[in-house]
């Protein structure tokens, strides 16, 4: 029995090698710079007989246009693909049908149905001739480029989604962007392990949850709409790809109401970011929920903060006068700068922690080549430097000590 089997097997992978030895090799393809097939409309300049052609291909072939670039979202250079097995069936000189297959790993890149130069009937791409971050696709178009079913694999070749789409012509790069909900009535997702359905929603009305996961199945964002805007908190995850030490992790909150985004929240590790649009204002805070920096766009105000929540800096700026002053860690002021652009003045004030002015410094600039018109120094009250010239090198030296830029 067992020589029977082995019989059996050998006779059928010698069938198989001869089948696939007997396919002649692709030379469909004269001029590189001439000659092309288009994959979105089936149009070629190719004298390609009626009836089917099966064909292998060792080296490149091409090339493949993507003729709408806003449905193929890929670069607008063609494709080639290497050691491919092409299958073309054609009726009266027009391509009905193209099929492109990876002769390695037999994975389908790319089949397609046409009908008067449209897509018509199931049309499949592969995420390898679609931009990075696009799900391989599953398209029934029920009449010539209207759509009504979508359905997204995961990078295992299970299904990740399906979406019931409004029927109209789809340019499918919106799949992975906000306007999805344009498209869809309704959809359901399902786990990347198990491809049990995890979760469904009919957003037909413009209202809704919407949840997308990457090709290796994490979680990347999810939101809501309201009158097909986004509306609440919109939250994105760190993946496998960007960040797998913290993937599942919350990345970053966006805030909106009725469509527009009003505060955003990023993490970074232990530190937490957010940006208020309507108050023009960022915010630092650290893992004890203290805040270490304010920022206020508004009145060019900006804080730092020492890691107990006390005040480390503070700093503003105009058009032309520019203040920072400096705090010990126990709260009184260490000392103060003004750097006045208009009137050319700059003066530092140093203290000690019980308010004692320990050190001044008064310079007045001339307007040309910032040259230091005036200098006086201050020591625990006493004048050490008084003079109408000074070299302009104590300026820098003052300058570059300062912490104007912190």
């Amino acid at each position: 029995m067992k020589k029977i089997i082995i019989i059996v097997t050998i006779i059928f992978s010698f069938i198989s090698y001869s089948n696939e030895e007997s396919l002649k090799q692709c030379n469909i393809f004269k001029d590189d710079e001439k000659d092309y097939i288009q994959l979105y409309t089936g149009k070629t300049n190719l004298t390609i007989p009626d009836g089917k052609l099966e064909c292998i291909s060792d080296n490149y072939i091409g090339p493949f246009i993507q003729i709408d670039h806003a449905r193929f979202i890929h670069e607008e250079n063609p494709l080639y693909f290497d050691n491919v097995k092409i299958k073309i069936e054609v009726k009266n000189s027009k391509i009905e049908h193209l099929e492109i297959e990876d002769n390695k790993d037999k994975s389908l890149i790319f089949s397609g149905n046409y009908k008067d130069n449209k897509f018509i009937g199931d049309v499949y791409i592969s995420s390898s001739i679609l931009t990075y971050g696009h799900y391989s696709m599953l398209i029934h178009y029920f009449e010539p480029n209207i759509v009504d079913k979508v359905i997204e694999y995961y990078d295992n070749q299970k299904v990740f989604r399906i979406s019931k789409t409004k029927p109209k012509d789809i340019a499918l790069f919106l799949f992975s962007s906000e306007m999805y909900t344009f498209y869809v009535d309704n959809y359901s997702i399902y786990d990347y392990k198990t491809g049990d359905k995890i979760y469904e929603d009919d957003i037909s009305d413009g209202e809704g949850k919407l949840i997308e996961y990457d090709q290796s199945g994490n979680i990347t964002t999810e939101y809501s709409i309201k009158n097909n805007k986004l509306n609440g908190i919109k939250s994105i995850y760190f993946n496998e790809k960007n960040r797998p030490d913290l993937k599942g992790f919350k990345a970053q909150e966006i805030y909106y109401e009725k469509g527009n985004e009003v505060k955003t929240i990023t993490y970074f590790g232990e530190l937490r970011i957010e940006n208020d649009n309507i108050n023009q204002t960022t915010t630092s805070y650290n893992k004890d929920n203290n805040i270490v920096m304010f920022e206020d766009n508004k009145t060019g105000e900006s804080k730092r903060y020492f890691d107990n929540g006390i005040l480390k800096v503070y700093k503003k700026k105009t058009s032309s006068i520019e203040t920072l002053d400096r705090y010990y860690i126990t709260g009184e002021i260490k000392y103060k700068q003004i750097k006045d652009d208009k009137n050319k003045t700059f003066d530092y004030t140093l203290y000690d922690k019980k308010g004692k002015i320990l050190y001044e410094t008064h310079f007045i600039l001339n307007d040309k080549n910032a040259e230091i018109k005036y200098v006086k120094e201050i020591i625990d009250g006493n004048i050490i430097l008084d003079t109408i010239k000074y070299s302009d090198k104590h300026y820098n030296d003052v300058i570059s000590k300062s912490d104007l830029t912190y």
